[in-house]
């Protein structure tokens, strides 16, 4: 490779790859994202990101949090006064890192969250009731003409029924950027590759207005994640909107 073909802005990820005794195959490539997450080749060691163990969380389900917030380059000053919706809540792990980040979290489950942290905490107002029928404009937290910050779903459906209550939401607007998990140890489910292709599907709907990509991360073992965002243009019509219904 000839310099004058490397990456001018410096962000590069070089790979080293022995094939043989003698032979060494480099890979140079550049470090990307869009508005909604990190591009492929991803910028961490072995496209991992690490997670350290901490133990004040009620539930080790906080470390696939962190790692799709580091997966959508997202920390405190994207999250801080954020209003988010949280389907499949309890015992809490995604909640509290979401709280930790400044987040205003409305939670939903069937049950109530345990940890005291969670009763003194005022970004925090929790819903018990079936997540797959919260409206979040019925309830009242949103008004049909604007939209949530962000969903997050780490709710455990078949992914034939997730699929559905994804796209109510993505068909909705109700959020602008959505964040999905789908369990894949179902075993009605006829294949992964089924399953994926169902999600790609449902996803299609919606290109190019919504961005979005399909990841198997190192913390979801047998899970899959959707992460979406709708587009500044689709934002933008929202806003145009919202004006003139106000003129109205």
């Amino acid at each position: 490779m000839k310099s004058s073909e490397l990456p001018k802005n410096g962000n590069v990820l070089v790979q080293l790859f022995m094939t043989q005794k003698t032979t060494l195959a480099v890979s140079v490539s550049e470090v990307s994202k869009n508005s909604a997450f990190w591009n492929y080749p991803l910028p961490w060691k072995y496209g991992r990101v690490y997670v350290p163990v901490e133990k004040h969380y009620p539930a080790a389900s906080y470390a696939k949090c962190k790692e799709i917030l580091c997966h959508m380059d997202l920390n405190k000053d994207d999250l801080a006064g954020k209003r988010v919706v949280e389907l499949g809540t309890v015992p809490g792990g995604w909640t509290m890192v979401l709280l930790e980040q400044g987040a205003e979290v409305n939670s939903v489950d069937w049950t109530d969250l345990k940890d005291p942290w969670f009763k003194v905490h005022s970004s925090l107002r929790h819903h018990t009731m079936d997540a797959k029928i919260f409206n979040p404009v019925s309830i009242g937290i949103l008004d049909r003409s604007e939209a949530l910050d962000y969903v997050f779903c780490d709710l455990a459906l078949p992914p034939v029924k997730s699929v559905d209550l994804m796209e109510m939401w993505i068909q909705n607007r109700w959020a602008e950027r959505v964040i999905w998990t789908f369990k894949m140890g179902f075993g009605h489910e006829v294949s992964h590759a089924l399953t994926i292709r169902g999600i790609q599907k449902c996803l299609a709907k919606y290109e190019p207005e919504f961005v979005c990509t399909i990841r198997h991360l190192y913390k979801h073992e047998n899970e899959v994640v959707v992460l979406g965002r709708w587009t500044d243009e689709m934002r933008a019509r929202a806003e145009s909107k919202k004006s003139i219904v106000k003129d109205m």
